[in-house]
């Protein structure tokens, strides 16, 4: 485990940056796609790569993760999304502790029975909110008072090596409560806010993932952060996708225990 740059926990915006034009991100992105297919022809990864996002709500993860689903599954590659789970977690009060122990509960056993089961089977596996995103919630309901003595022991489990060491990279998308409510309301025809979309609450629960980030980068192989508001989204979109094909390259090319053909004689095998 290494401890992430001092940069690990600033935002990653387009800003500044000249990307290059929907044709030259499809051409640049089908082209790299093409290229790891044709390395994992060659060699058999070991296991799928995992890749969690997470963060504040409407800051453009579920838009993103479906993007880069389809370009995966219709570039030769095989996926499998696992839903986040507090849409149907049947915990009804969301400051509940509770809640978000059936939640990361739920996403642990489903995360452990692909991986156990289906790991041959499939190249990238996208957890829309899991481990590191419950780590960022059970922070805050400790910082409202509402977790107290049985914050360390779920630190503690979602913090063991098992779960990390199969997270490949931490995808964290944040925008201004401002930009995340007008974007909650935009195809709303009702003015009443919900019991977690309220400016004072996303405020507080963002402090809490930057203060994740910093706390939890050494942990974690790689946290990225991604501040939505003011970027299209189909930038931050080719940025994630093109990051995710660097990881799975990588992942394919990994070499264990690697010996050049041209340092084996014939005698050395025969002996």
């Amino acid at each position: 485990m290494n401890p992430q740059d001092t940069d690990s926990n600033k935002p990653l915006t387009t800003q500044g940056t000249a990307l290059p034009d929907r044709e030259s991100k499809i051409r640049d992105l089908e082209e790299l796609a093409s290229s790891v297919l044709t390395l994992k022809g060659k060699s058999i990864p070991r296991r799928p790569i995992v890749i969690e996002f997470c963060g504040s709500p409407k800051a453009g993860k579920t838009s993103c993760i479906n993007s880069l689903d389809l370009f995966f599954r219709r570039n030769g590659f095989r996926t499998r999304v696992l839903s986040e789970r507090a849409s149907v977690c049947p915990v009804d009060n969301k400051y509940d502790p509770y809640f978000n122990i059936w939640t990361v509960s739920s996403a642990i056993a489903e995360l452990s029975e692909v991986l156990a089961n289906h790991s041959k089977d499939i190249d990238v596996i996208i957890l829309d909110r899991g481990i590191f995103d419950a780590l960022c919630w059970f922070n805050w309901l400790r910082t409202k008072k509402r977790l107290s003595d049985d914050f360390s022991p779920l630190e503690n489990f979602l913090c063991m090596r098992r779960w990390r060491s199969v997270l490949d990279l931490v995808y964290v998308f944040i925008a201004t409560p401002e930009e995340s409510l007008n974007r909650e309301f935009a195809t709303l025809l009702t003015n009443k806010t919900g019991s977690i979309m309220q400016r004072p609450i996303l405020a507080s629960y963002q402090d809490s993932i930057r203060e994740c980030i910093t706390r939890y980068s050494p942990l974690f192989k790689k946290i990225e952060l991604f501040d939505t508001t003011s970027v299209q989204l189909n930038d931050v979109t080719y940025t994630v996708t093109k990051r995710t094909l660097d990881i799975l390259k990588d992942n394919i090319s990994e070499r264990i225990g690697y010996i050049k053909r041209d340092t084996v004689t014939i005698t050395d095998v025969c002996v």
